[in-house]
């Protein structure tokens, strides 16, 4: 299966919701809905003007002054470069461990891990995201990272959103056997995931529905 590498997040896992019925303890996705994703460009970058929000941002960093004005210089840098999207995506791996071996050294919980989307889907969904995410960075790359499972997303002007987002997890298991692990991602064959994708076509959040790869990949 031909697949293409889509870049790196830094993604904080979450504790399961209630409400998804999933036999997990926690989910890791992509979609800022459920999970915390790092930097949070809110907190750094696209306004700078509600103090409140940066203050509220380090503080959870367990930052000096002086280590924070370094991250937010570091986000610019690598924002206006194109090395960081709108939606905390780094292109580069090493970009994504530096900031968390520099940064991030106080949040134990975090994970990098990286999305890959089959190349039969590679035009649908960079005309689907358009202007908004710089999706032409897909690239045909040997991922070294741990597989850990498939998640179902879609683009939503500024971010993903998650099949799990409205609990398309039960729709989808009223009809087909839904498997998940541990961090609450899809353990069913990938062309079981592609129907998956399908069947909720025009489900839950007003996207188009795309079937990823997920992969951690390990630093410290």
């Amino acid at each position: 299966m031909d697949f293409l590498n889509f870049g790196y997040y830094i993604v904080e896992p979450a504790p399961t919701p209630k409400y998804l019925n999933l036999k997990c303890e926690q989910v890791i996705t992509v979609s800022g809905c459920i999970c915390n994703i790092h930097p949070s460009l809110t907190g750094l970058l696209f306004h700078l003007e509600l103090e409140q929000q940066q203050l509220e941002y380090k503080k959870s960093l367990f930052l000096s002054d002086e280590d924070f004005t370094s991250l937010q210089e570091m986000i610019l840098h690598l924002y206006t470069g194109n090395r960081l999207d709108v939606d905390s995506r780094f292109v580069n791996l090493s970009d994504a461990l530096l900031i968390c071996n520099k940064y991030l050294y106080d949040q134990p919980n975090i994970k990098v891990i990286s999305l890959a989307l089959e190349n039969v889907y590679k035009d649908t969904f960079i005309e689907e995201v358009g202007c908004c995410l710089n999706a032409t960075s897909l690239e045909n790359q040997k991922n070294d990272g741990n597989f850990l499972g498939y998640d179902i997303l879609g683009w939503d002007f500024s971010y993903f959103h998650t099949y799990l987002c409205n609990s398309l997890n039960q729709d989808i298991s009223d009809k087909y056997p839904l498997k998940v692990n541990k961090h609450g991602l899809l353990q069913n064959p990938y062309p079981q995931v592609k129907i998956f994708s399908e069947y909720i076509d025009g489900k839950g959040e007003p996207v188009m529905w795309f079937p990823f790869a997920v992969y951690e990949h390990l630093f410290k």
